[in-house]
């Protein structure tokens, strides 16, 4: 029978997401375990999260540094040697560190669990941090920064997070060549030892696992030997809200403008979240919103423009970010405005809402449709305390807000009085 492609295809309503909840263990040592079981292929995910994001940093990019040559050599293996036996086995071992996170996460096939349980245990414990590949790394990031610090795009995005939540909040700094400079050996083995422990350690294990398999996690992870008794405490950093203001810096030889419009915003844990997810999305949140459609497919001003709303653990922003020639820049930013006064002044139409709705409903299928994606995406909402009550509310959200409700968010959050305008380039 052939697809006949003048016909769409039949939709589904989705009256409510069925989720594969995860089982709640600890280890004997205490770290507590979130695993997904319900994997249907012999693979396997070990994240371990620790509270060594720039939230603990001592100084400007430890948490970084630290994070990224945990992997550069150990008291018994040598960085050669932790990517051989890795690629060895056809796995792959990620660190990376975020605002409040750092991460090393491990995945391979279940028969090889046992040698690369072995690896990422020598590498959260026995780290070295050669002073060698300190200096590499940080002459490769200066020279990054440097290249950097020529893009339009990226000057906009750092000084919205600067001005949203100020110079020396862990959110927004600004790094600099004399901040990587001034990193040593010793900051990276303290930061180290103090956040990367069991005391600190929440595991996220996703797969296809049976008891032994487990009990090779408990053997190699659940141990008292890289406990130290200290458990990270959270601490505040003062913050202010920033005053609205129009920004340009004018970059010599660039032939298109940055522009990024943006405004302090909830995290996830607000009640209008959800709402205000859906407000983002129809303005600037996919390809098919307001901006794109007219800033974009009408106008031809630019490739691209999106706006988004970043939750993050101790705050949020909302942003609209686009790149844009010199003889529309003008022309743009007005759209942009009246595109947010048609959100406020205007209810949104019935075709337009469904397939805002059915677009978000799919994405939402989508970052559930596996067992290492359903892990990252409730990994996103446990690490604000939330549980997986917050997407069946987000789903009723989608299926039940109305145009009216619409409209009195946009009229309560996108306030252009209370936004800044950041521009860079010509």
């Amino acid at each position: 029978m052939s697809l006949n492609r003048t016909q769409a295809p039949l939709q589904a309503n989705i009256d409510r997401l069925v989720i594969r909840e995860p089982q709640f263990l600890h280890l004997s040592n205490g770290i507590p375990m979130v695993l997904f079981n319900t994997g249907a292929q012999n693979v396997v995910m070990i994240k371990c999260l620790f509270p060594a994001g720039n939230w603990h940093e001592p100084k400007n990019q430890v948490a970084s540094l630290t994070n990224r040559l945990m992997r550069e050599g150990t008291t018994h293996l040598t960085a050669e040697q932790i990517a051989n036996q890795v690629e060895y086995y056809g796995a792959t071992l990620q660190t990376n560190a975020k605002y409040n996170h750092g991460e090393v996460t491990l995945y391979t096939l279940t028969k090889h669990l046992e040698p690369l349980l072995q690896t990422l245990k020598e590498v959260l414990t026995n780290a070295t941090f050669p002073e060698r590949e300190l200096k590499t790394l940080a002459q490769q990031s200066i020279q990054r920064l440097l290249i950097n610090r020529e893009k339009i795009e990226y000057l906009a995005d750092e000084q919205c997070s600067e001005h949203i939540w100020g110079t020396e909040h862990p959110y927004g700094y600004r790094t600099t060549a004399e901040d990587l400079e001034a990193i040593n050996i010793i900051d990276l083995q303290s930061f180290y030892a103090t956040n990367y422990s069991a005391d600190n350690c929440l595991l996220y294990v996703a797969g296809k696992l049976d008891d032994t398999h487990l009990q090779l996690i408990e053997q190699y992870l659940g141990g008292y030997d890289w406990a130290n008794g200290n458990r990270v405490a959270d601490i505040t950093h003062p913050y202010a809200l920033p005053t609205p203001q129009k920004i340009h810096l004018p970059k010599h030889g660039s032939l298109q403008a940055a522009v990024r419009i943006t405004c302090p915003m909830f995290n996830k844990t607000h009640p209008d979240y959800h709402g205000m997810f859906v407000v983002n999305t129809i303005l600037g949140g996919f390809f098919g919103s307001r901006l794109m459609s007219n800033i974009r497919e009408e106008k031809g001003y630019t490739y691209g423009i999106y706006s988004y709303i970043e939750s993050l653990l101790h705050g949020g922003q909302f942003t609209i970010s686009t790149e844009v020639g010199k003889e529309v820049r003008e022309d743009a930013v007005k759209e942009i405005y009246k595109e947010i006064s048609t959100l406020q002044t205007k209810l949104v139409k019935n075709d337009e809402l469904t397939l805002v709705r059915n677009y978000l409903l799919g994405t939402l299928l989508s970052q559930m449709s596996s067992t290492f994606k359903l892990a990252s995406t409730l990994q996103g909402i446990y690490v604000y305390g939330l549980d997986v009550d917050f997407y069946h509310k987000f789903v009723q959200t989608i299926q039940t807000i109305t145009p009216k409700q619409i409209r009195t968010l946009a009229q309560k959050y996108l306030q252009p009085d209370q936004m800044s305008e950041i521009i860079v380039g010509v």
